[in-house]
């Protein structure tokens, strides 16, 4: 289990215990960390020359009928290093409005990735239809939100960043426009200027 809370020590140490005490932890790395630390936490799990694709959804709350989806796909995922991850969201971010920044779906309570890592490039359609299908079968659980780290390989374009960016959409385009005419800032989920 992975956790993270920004603000004072003490205040995180209050708040993470009741994890601690769930059961033995069998490594339990909670404490203050670096930001770069935390941005960089995973990356030994995640190493170069693995191939992956993960795609978001996000979820206003998680049901019986999307567990036993999620369920029925981790029995067959397509390489042990593939999971299914469901991240539970609320709190602070979701105490903010949804225009105050460019983030969108802060109302969403959960983001289900599917996560799929494999090293044998022979399994590569296997892999990325498997996720595909998680995806799409969490379309009907879904808020319409998604999260833009995780984009498969950007296939939907517009629309996978309008999903992303919710009604910021428009305002962000704007914002590319008088900053961005040329488009020189184009190497993520684009949003082109307006016009």
């Amino acid at each position: 289990m992975a956790a993270a809370y920004c603000g004072p020590v003490e205040e995180g140490e209050r708040i993470v215990q009741p994890l601690r005490e769930l059961a033995e932890p069998v490594v339990d790395a909670s404490g203050p960390w670096p930001w770069l630390g935390l941005q960089s936490g995973f990356d030994a799990i995640f190493p170069k020359g693995e191939l992956r694709y993960w795609k978001s959804r996000e979820l206003g709350e998680l049901s019986d009928e999307a567990i036993g989806e999620i369920l029925e796909f981790a029995g067959r995922r397509p390489s042990p290093l593939t999971d299914i991850v469901i991240w539970h969201h609320g709190g602070a971010m979701s105490r903010v409005g949804e225009t105050e920044t460019a983030y969108g779906g802060r109302d969403a309570q959960f983001l289900v990735t599917a996560e799929a890592n494999w090293t044998d490039p022979a399994q590569n359609d296997e892999a990325i239809t498997w996720a595909r299908a998680v995806w799409d079968a969490m379309e009907r659980f879904s808020t319409g939100g998604v999260y833009l780290n995780f984009p498969g390989l950007g296939e939907e374009k517009e629309a996978l960043a309008r999903a992303g960016y919710g009604e910021n959409y428009d305002r962000l385009a704007a914002l590319k426009t008088k900053y961005d005419p040329d488009n020189l800032f184009r190497m993520n989920i684009n949003i082109p200027p307006a016009g």
